[in-house]
């Protein structure tokens, strides 16, 4: 067994040039090691026991309150051994070349520890037989180079990884990594913080009947994560234990969860621009969108098939896309019951759903079948670019970079070549289709619509959207 489990981006800038390197006494290896093994004793106790939830104590009465204020949200700025990787890297340079660098690691250590501002780093899930890592990448696009800078030991399989730039207390930013895992237990850790072997701080806490220590948090394994970037010390969590967590990482306590779901929740997504609509998709075939500042369901959609990714078009603030189990992905608009399209974009799940970051229109997939898929939204229905066998094996985990409108990260379950990261441009189909294709800045179109965008609350879903009513003439004038 050797796979790629989820990926992860950092923006450019974000990491200090020179991570932080911890060096531990004697005494303080010896308490982490009885802490680990302290740990699975618990978890030897917690065979078949559930979990119960505990609400922070200002929202214990009623743990669906607005606790986080979404109503008086104003629109401020968004804010065992240890495994050796690296030494080879394989990457596709901007002129389409295949690249081998062999690092001789005596000579670039130094020089392959600084990162610099035009690096990506890259947070990958790796798992190979029993053990379980995180493996952080410096990922270059200019200068072509793709190489792990460290990695760290998990306890457990990782799931899903969240990028947070929130410190806890005071807020200051920050290079922290949330790490979702088969535990309930969400891991931080400080990106910034080289061979560390405790996370900054965890969310939530496994009950022990043994210790008589009541659990908080999940009861079962974390799944999905979603940041809110506009009210920046919320984290939402969604669990095979079906339920929804908001977590308030000032205080590292859970405060709001919501159980309206039949099974698993697979995937979630805040708003780009509302601060409390939060996008659901969960393994019972159903996408809820949810208005946090209340307690209840905004709106809900059933699909042919369990939900594999939900994502909003942050180009479209009343639309979002969903992929099933059946190979399918489906655009809607919330004011509708019905989609907008649908199609059949793959032959096996629909693991990967990912829009450009600056590309209006440019959609990516990724499947179980092997191949990602690169689409053409802005003509109606998607029209595909391009199509290709990116030989990781089943498509696992994908993402689009948010920095570079054309560049990939894909990981897989193919053992000897389970993770690559793909410059769209080197396609001449994406390059012809896309690249005298106007670039949106994301960060200057939140800010526009933010004065012009209708609150969610008082949206007229009986009326067609008019991204749909757009669509509709654009044909007419075929």
């Amino acid at each position: 067994m050797n796979f790629v489990s989820c990926v992860s981006w950092v923006k450019k800038g974000a990491a200090k040039s020179l991570p932080d390197k911890i060096k531990l006494n004697d005494d303080e290896l010896k308490e982490i090691v009885q802490e680990a093994t302290s740990n699975l004793d618990d978890e030897d106790d917690e065979s078949g026991e559930e979990n119960e939830v505990v609400n922070s104590s200002n929202n214990s009465a009623n743990p669906t309150s607005d606790e986080f204020n979404f109503g008086d949200y104003d629109g401020e700025s968004f804010q065992s051994n240890a495994l050796s990787l690296g030494g080879l890297a394989v990457f596709e340079t901007p002129r389409g070349e295949p690249e081998v660098r062999i690092v001789d690691e005596a000579d670039s250590d130094e020089e392959d520890f600084e990162i610099k501002p035009e690096d990506n780093l890259i947070i990958c899930g790796h798992v190979e037989d029993d053990q379980s890592t995180m493996d952080v990448y410096v990922y270059n696009e200019d200068e072509g180079y793709l190489y792990v800078h460290h990695d760290i030991i998990l306890p457990t399989m990782p799931l899903c990884y969240e990028w947070l730039n929130h410190e806890p207390g005071d807020g200051s930013v920050t290079n922290l990594i949330a790490v979702g895992t088969m535990s309930p237990v969400i891991e931080v850790w400080d990106l910034d913080i080289v061979d560390s072997l405790e996370p900054s701080f965890r969310l939530g806490k496994k009950a022990s009947k043994k210790k008589k220590i009541e659990g908080v948090g999940h009861k079962k394994s974390v799944l999905c994560m979603a940041w809110n970037k506009h009210l920046s010390h919320i984290l939402a969590s969604g669990s095979a234990d079906k339920s929804i967590i908001l977590w308030d990482l000032d205080n590292a306590t859970p405060s709001t969860k919501y159980s309206y779901f039949g099974a698993e929740v697979q995937s979630i997504q805040w708003h780009p621009k509302q601060p409390h609509g939060l996008l659901t998709g969960s393994c019972d075939k159903t996408v809820r969108l949810f208005d946090c500042r209340t307690d209840s369901i905004f709106n809900e959609w059933n699909l042919p098939g369990e939900v594999e990714k939900v994502v909003w078009n942050h180009f479209e603030e009343y639309n979002f896309l969903a992929s099933s189990d059946s190979g399918h992905v489906f655009y809607y608009d919330v004011r509708n019951k019905e989609p907008v399209w649908s199609l059949e974009a793959h032959s096996k799940e629909v693991t990967g759903l990912s829009l450009s970051c600056s590309c209006p229109g440019l959609l990516v997939t990724g499947s179980m079948d092997g191949k990602m898929a690169v689409w053409d939204m802005l003509t109606g229905e998607p029209e595909k670019i391009d199509e290709k066998d990116m030989g990781v094996g089943a498509i696992v985990a994908l993402s689009t970079s948010p920095d570079s409108p054309f560049v990939v990260c894909v990981g897989g379950d193919k053992k000897d070549n389970n993770f690559t990261v793909w410059q769209m441009e080197n396609s001449e189909a994406v390059r012809s289709r896309f690249s005298n294709r106007g670039l949106i800045s994301l960060s200057e179109e939140s800010m526009e619509a933010e004065e012009a965008t209708e609150d969610m609350q008082n949206m007229d879903l009986a009326r067609p959207g008019p991204s749909v009513e757009k669509k509709k003439k654009k044909k007419a004038n075929k």
